[in-house]
């Protein structure tokens, strides 16, 4: 039962959960920070689209790498996995003792443009496909991309757990995958065909269109309305300390290890598939 609301305030709102405490000033701005969230996710993936690992990253490594680029392919999943797993699990206690997560989330959407920002720059002035080792500074710079897109998800992960309650994440997602996937397929259908039609220079301004995205999504996040976490006098979690947390959970939680037994499987099978 909710409790009573008076007359002309709307809806009453759900009683404090453990896992979300009720905050009035969270509470107070969270319609604003979905909108913004929301808004943010979109244009990140706008910008997705357009570097797709799927479609576009590989064409771009045959361009680069010709007829022998099927087994650089296989470095493109193993690179994805490894940013999104390695890399939040050493920084997850440095995030936490960030008073503003914000920051940190925009710091992570903007640090992902810059590899792309990077490329742009090389395809467009620099003559990108004759320099020497190009294929192994291309996978240096997608690699870090792929660590900051582990970082960033780490980031919207913890920012979103303190700002939006869970009954309303789903809506949250909702939002900016539908409102998200319409402006993202437009574009593509409008900008990518004259793009590729030229490849040397196309992929330039392909990603440049994503570095830009990345840029702008970043700085949306800004805009959220965000109170300041104080110190909970916890001393910094190292990166040997993060590991070590993740073993005693792998040891003391039988269903943790069939879960990562299967996700294990299920990232191998990625790789792996034609």
């Amino acid at each position: 039962m909710h409790p009573p609301t008076p007359k002309g305030h709307g809806p009453p709102l759900p009683a404090a959960t453990p896992d979300w405490p009720a905050d009035a000033v969270v509470e107070m701005h969270e319609p604003r920070n979905l909108a913004i969230l929301a808004a943010h996710q979109i244009i990140f993936r706008i910008g997705w689209i357009f570097k797709t690992e799927s479609v576009i990253i590989p064409a771009f490594l045959d361009l680069l790498a010709g007829p022998g680029s099927g087994m650089l392919r296989g470095l493109l999943p193993v690179m994805n996995r490894f940013g999104q797993s390695v890399p939040p699990t050493l920084l997850a206690g440095w995030l936490r003792q960030r008073p503003l997560k914000k920051r940190a989330l925009a710091g992570f959407v903007m640090a992902m443009g810059l590899p792309f920002a990077a490329l742009a720059a090389a395809c467009l002035m620099m003559g990108l496909c004759q320099w020497p080792g190009i294929v192994w500074w291309f996978l240096g710079l997608y690699a870090l991309f792929f660590v900051c897109n582990g970082l960033y998800h780490l980031a919207f992960g913890t920012l979103q757990g303190k700002l939006i309650r869970p009954w309303r994440r789903g809506r949250l997602m909702l939002l900016s995958t539908f409102y998200g996937a319409l402006p993202a397929m437009l574009m593509a259908w409008w900008l990518l065909p004259g793009w590729l039609s030229d490849p040397k220079t196309g992929f330039g301004w392909i990603f440049t269109f994503s570095a830009a995205c990345f840029l702008l999504s970043g700085l949306f996040v800004l805009l959220v309305l965000e109170p300041r976490d104080e110190p909970d006098g916890v001393a910094p979690q190292t990166a040997r300390t993060s590991i070590g947390d993740v073993l005693h959970v792998l040891r003391n939680d039988p269903n943790l290890r069939r879960l990562t037994v299967v996700a294990m499987l299920f990232g191998s099978g990625l790789i792996v598939f034609p």
